[in-house]
């Protein structure tokens, strides 16, 4: 639910802490140019045109975040990997790319090449940020987007102030995806605390020759959760992180379908 505060910005539902490593992850820059919250009297006439340019914003990304609740669809099409911070904190990442600045879902046209579109990506331009108050979170969209003042556009606010169907639809959204980033953290800390997260890079080379090397990642070592005493494996199992861990493992032979985009856009 969205609650109007003096400084007239809006305010996202309250959510449990830790948050912090979900929501840095906007330093990554991604393909946020210019974030602002949302103000009530500052956009009261603002507007924004979906799907303005397509998935145009993205074709620079070779990653993106991911929660553990989209693992099922996900681990059908992208390699799902984890980056982890200096204080351990981890986030889940979907390998839309082999090279830096490539996405190779976009394509010339601006349209995602897959069945699924990670729920980072369908959030854009909208994103919450953390705010002063434990729990809380901002509104945020960002004014470069395409689309954004789009003349032909949706209104943010209706006349009489009150949120817009677009407005409220983006509020819903991410809701839902703060609940789900939530859970993903939850999910994170347990691979961590049973120490089943071991650095990984990816070596290969195409067929035409070329050497294509990415790092930095962490994935599940097979030989440590087959380790497991059987109250680890129980932990997972009732918290229902098995499931994940198994989606995540079988997700790296995606590795393979992005090398052949890579081959068949001819960028290898």
């Amino acid at each position: 639910m969205v609650t109007v505060r003096s400084c007239n910005s809006l305010r996202l539902r309250s959510q449990p802490d830790p948050f912090d490593f979900f929501h840095s992850i906007m330093s990554l820059s991604l393909f946020y140019q210019k974030p602002v919250i949302i103000d009530r009297v500052i956009h009261r006439q603002s507007r924004f045109k979906p799907q303005s340019g397509g998935f145009r914003f993205a074709a620079a990304t070779n990653s993106v975040p991911a929660t553990s609740v989209e693992f099922a669809l996900l681990c059908q099409d992208y390699p799902i990997v984890f980056t982890i911070d200096d204080q351990g904190s981890g986030v889940p990442l979907a390998l839309t790319g082999l090279r830096n600045a490539e996405n190779l879902f976009v394509n010339q046209d601006g349209k995602w090449d897959c069945r699924y579109v990670p729920a980072f990506v369908r959030q854009y331009p909208f994103i919450s940020q953390l705010g002063t108050t434990p729990g809380e979170f901002s509104l945020m969209i960002d004014t470069e987007a395409p689309g954004f003042d789009a003349a032909d556009g949706e209104p943010l606010f209706n006349p009489d102030g009150s949120n817009s169907a677009l407005l409220d639809n983006a509020v819903d959204m991410l809701n839902q995806y703060n609940s789900a980033a939530n859970l993903t953290l939850g999910f994170v800390a347990k691979l961590r605390e049973l120490d089943l997260l071991v650095p990984r890079e990816i070596k290969l080379q195409t067929q035409m020759g070329n050497s294509v090397q990415m790092g930095g990642f962490f994935v599940v070592d097979e030989a440590r959760l087959a380790a497991l005493d059987d109250a680890g494996v129980l932990s997972l199992t009732r918290s229902g992180y098995l499931f994940g861990i198994y989606a995540h493992l079988i997700s790296l032979s995606n590795i393979q379908k992005l090398i052949t985009r890579l081959e068949q856009n001819g960028l290898a």
